[in-house]
């Protein structure tokens, strides 16, 4: 969920991506916000492959009938955090998008 929560996310921490990217990858472009962060969230994405983490639900064992459950599942501490508020139909978009 890494890779889909930082690109969810991107709108309104871009700035926080950037930084990641520079520091974490070694990104020197100080001038191109955006490309700091896709070399961030690309890196993550290569490291979650790397290391064999699956990037669709179903790989995990998740029926596409439960993603109203994981929708209502997840108003707790689960996006209690996140940096942009997200709905139940954006969550659903994005479940539906990597299941």
């Amino acid at each position: 969920m890494l890779p889909v929560a930082l690109e969810a996310n991107r709108a309104v921490s871009e700035a926080e991506l950037a930084t990641l990217g520079r520091i974490a990858c070694g990104e020197t472009s100080n001038n191109d916000r955006g490309a700091a962060a896709d070399i961030f969230v690309n890196r993550i994405k290569f490291l979650a492959a790397e290391i064999g983490i699956p990037s669709r639900l179903r790989d995990l064992g998740v029926r596409r009938e439960q993603i109203p459950a994981l929708v209502t599942g997840s108003h707790g501490n689960s996006l209690a955090g996140n940096p942009h508020d997200i709905n139940d139909e954006e969550l659903t978009e994005l479940l539906e998008k990597i299941w």
